[in-house]
């Protein structure tokens, strides 16, 4: 529904933060509280529409909690980012994100793996294949190593033309015979190798038939004939274990068509995407689930955001022009709201996993500014380094007490001595990684006692120490949830 660009993958290149850009970064975290007037029409039939469904919800819901598979998107590694994955260094910007994640109490990951990222033919170097390949074969192995369950989706790419990526004529000049025939390649090269522990291998067929110029997929005989290739080609590889899913967004046109069609396949379970709850896109997922359910199939939702768009709009906005409303702050109450009421679903109709997409809100958004009505650039960049610095939005924190069954009251274990040396640019400070009940959210570096900063990471250069001047640094953890751990013990230097 929401494309990645470049730009995401530009914005995770970033790796050197000043304080006082930590500083600056922290205010804005501060959402701006007041909604515009031309906005304020759309705030409130979004605020009315979730609140409609939340009593429709807590006058079903018998508040029996469901042993839901809470996940999040991992979009640094998404395929959308294409090649630049395979950058120097970048993996080291997906673990972050999984990190912080954690921090949030989340128990799966989940990852976009289009077609034709894992489809040999596509690749002119052999090599390079191999090292996509061998990219997302170590995030699932790392994920897994961490504890988490691994979703993977499966549709087909959006066409970067930032990148100059030849994708979108490769995907449309394909036959409708070679285009499922890739598309089942691709998920059965994903079963065999990376080994998700779900696989979601089509999700929004009027999306997939857009991006992909194959019209078929946007029509139930079409989406079942190329589900059934897939299947067979999933099945053909013999690897056990992967619960496969499909289904639609909520919004699809004859949506009770499709959802009936999916849940009569040799399929475990039904996928929902949410982002418009305009009309009836709320009640498509309960009526999903029940008809999941009677199927003997579950429901799975592998893509929720609210998005911003009114009744009068759907037909006309564009999907660029939506997408850079989510970015103001005086938005996130309602997105709050939102993950809240997704959870409450999650918990009534016995969801196997939900994962909320936009997580670069998690850390931050930026405060409405009417000149700059397409601020996407400057969201993305604020909220990797607002990721970088350990800092959460209350929204992260509000999905975090959602999705736990009880309140993080726990701090983390305090931290070691640290250690130090006198660099180039200043003291540089680093430490071994402590532990948290729940997960770190990040560390605070103290100089005399006074706050330097804050990281997700385990090292802090301290840029503003004088030469030869003696310093006493300290170090301690905190959680998303705000408990600190008390301060590690002093490590004196000086600069030199």
């Amino acid at each position: 529904m929401f494309p990645i660009d470049s730009r995401i993958a530009k914005a995770y290149g970033a790796k050197a933060f000043s304080l006082a850009a930590a500083i600056l970064l922290a205010a804005s975290l501060s959402p701006a509280q007041t909604v515009p007037a031309s906005y304020q029409p759309l705030y409130t039939q979004i605020q009315n529409d979730l609140n409609t469904f939340d009593q429709t919800l807590s006058s079903n819901w018998n508040g029996v909690v469901s042993p839901v598979n809470y996940s999040a998107q991992l979009l640094a590694a998404s395929s959308e980012n294409e090649t630049n994955v395979l950058n120097v260094g970048y993996i080291e910007t997906v673990w972050t994100q999984m990190t912080q994640l954690q921090a949030l109490g989340i128990k799966a990951v989940t990852v976009k793996i289009n077609f034709p990222t894992l489809y040999e033919p596509y690749y002119s170097n052999a090599t390079e294949y191999q090292q996509m390949l061998s990219f997302y074969e170590q995030v699932a192995s790392e994920a897994h190593a961490r504890g988490l369950k691994v979703i993977v989706e499966t549709q087909v790419d959006q066409p970067n033309p930032a990148s100059g990526s030849g994708l979108n004529p490769y995907v449309q000049g394909l036959s409708w015979t070679a285009y499922q025939a890739g598309r089942a390649q691709n998920a059965a090269v994903i079963a065999q190798y990376v080994k998700p522990d779900y696989m979601s291998v089509l999700t929004e067929p009027d999306t997939e038939a857009a991006m992909s110029g194959q019209s078929q997929v946007d029509t139930v005989n079409g989406s079942v004939q190329i589900l059934n290739q897939i299947l067979a080609a999933v099945k053909a590889v013999n690897t056990t274990g992967i619960q496969v899913g499909a289904g639609t967004g909520t919004w699809q046109k004859s949506f009770t068509s499709f959802i009936t069609a999916f849940a009569a396949l040799p399929m475990q379970y039904i996928d929902l995407h949410v982002y418009p709850i305009n009309g009836a896109f709320l009640q498509n997922a309960i009526t999903a689930a029940t008809t999941a359910h009677a199927a003997g199939k579950t429901i799975a939702m592998s893509e929720a955001w609210l998005e911003k768009i009114l009744d009068s709009e759907l037909a006309t906005l564009s999907e660029s022009a939506t997408e850079s409303r989510n970015n103001w702050s005086f938005w996130e109450p309602l997105d709050t709201q939102f993950l809240t009421t997704m959870t409450t679903l999650a918990n009534y109709e016995k969801f196997d996993f939900i994962s909320p997409f936009w997580v670069s809100y998690f850390f931050s958004y930026v405060n409405y500014d009417a000149a700059n009505s397409s601020s996407v650039p400057l969201a993305l960049q604020s909220s990797v380094t607002s990721m970088n610095q350990g800092l959460f939005t209350s929204a992260a924190t509000a999905w975090e007490n959602s999705i736990l069954v009880a309140p993080d009251t726990t701090a983390p274990k305090v931290p070691g001595i640290p250690n130090t040396s006198s660099g180039v640019l200043g003291v540089n400070v680093s430490w071994l990684a402590t532990t948290d009940n729940v997960g770190v959210g990040g560390y605070t570096i103290y100089r005399n006692g006074k706050v330097l900063g804050t990281t997700a990471g385990l090292t802090f250069t301290d840029f503003t120490a004088k030469f030869g001047v003696p310093y006493a640094y300290t170090v301690a953890a905190y959680d998303a949830a705000g408990n600190i751990s008390p301060k590690s013990a002093p490590v004196q230097a000086s600069r030199r």
